[in-house]
């Protein structure tokens, strides 16, 4: 039987975008910094939402594993998303983003995922 789609999810890696990344928070964050990625894309698409905790716990994460991740970072200032990251990890930083359509600026959060 065949699997539905119903997401898809980003991830980006390597020291130097992490460094990159994370030196706009602390500095003393990037001396942490081992088998980490960010998250830079999550979308369920509208049928299945709801179940994106559970798709992230039970189907990203162990694969993320298996290839020896242990830490997920996550920037997003979509209030939605917001509730959601925050019962998978802990709030590192914020920051201010320009919104998608470039009209405005907005608080963004950063967070950290152990996974």
């Amino acid at each position: 039987m065949k699997k539905p789609i119903i997401g898809i999810c980003f991830f980006i890696t390597g020291k130097n975008y992490m460094k990159k990344f994370l030196e706009k928070i602390e500095d003393s964050l990037y001396n942490e910094i081992t088998n980490s990625v960010q998250l830079t894309c999550f979308h369920i698409l509208k049928e299945y939402r709801g179940i994106g905790k559970k798709w992230i716990k039970d189907v990203i994460f162990p694969d993320l594993i298996k290839n020896n991740v242990k830490e997920v970072y996550v920037k997003s200032s979509h209030n939605k998303a917001l509730n959601f990251y925050k019962k998978l990890g802990q709030q590192i930083g914020q920051y201010i983003g320009i919104s998608d359509h470039e009209l405005y600026q907005r608080l963004g959060y950063i967070y950290k995922i152990n996974i």
